[in-house]
């Protein structure tokens, strides 16, 4: 498939904005992930690349433990193609929950994970999430 030229700019966007949460330079990253938003044609909501960017801004907001706007983040994205569906989003929207000390709401995003399938997914997760460790068992026994 080819891409259109807006979307190649976005996809670098994204990867500078990667590159620089990966070093720990939260604004800079923003910055970038707010500019690659920016070039997503009106409507928004009508573009999974938008469901990509808003994730995007949701994990760097969880990097720098800003709970209630990692929440917005994944609270907004379930509007954008396959954002509520996302097992991934899913499983942060459960983080932020979790971080929040909203057992019971972290617990509800994981059922919803499991029952779109992404029991497995959710397993594979458990190592590089502890948070995931002490829930993962309960949501597990019911399914």
């Amino acid at each position: 498939m080819t891409l259109a030229p807006w979307q190649h700019q976005l996809k670098n966007k994204l990867k500078d904005g990667d590159m620089f949460a990966s070093e720990h330079d939260y604004d800079l990253a923003l910055s970038q992930y707010k500019a690659a938003f920016s070039l997503i044609p009106e409507p928004k909501d009508r573009f999974k690349e938008g469901t990509e960017v808003i994730t995007a801004i949701g994990d760097l907001y969880l990097l720098q433990n800003k709970l209630d706007d990692a929440e917005q983040a994944f609270r907004d994205v379930q509007l954008y193609p396959d954002g509520a569906r996302e097992p991934y989003t899913r499983v942060r929207r459960a983080e932020v929950f979790y971080r929040q000390g909203d057992e019971r709401a972290a617990l509800i995003e994981l059922v919803t994970v499991c029952l779109n399938d992404g029991k497995e997914l959710l397993q594979s997760y458990e190592k590089e999430m502890p948070w995931l460790a002490k829930l993962l068992p309960t949501v597990i026994s019911q399914f």
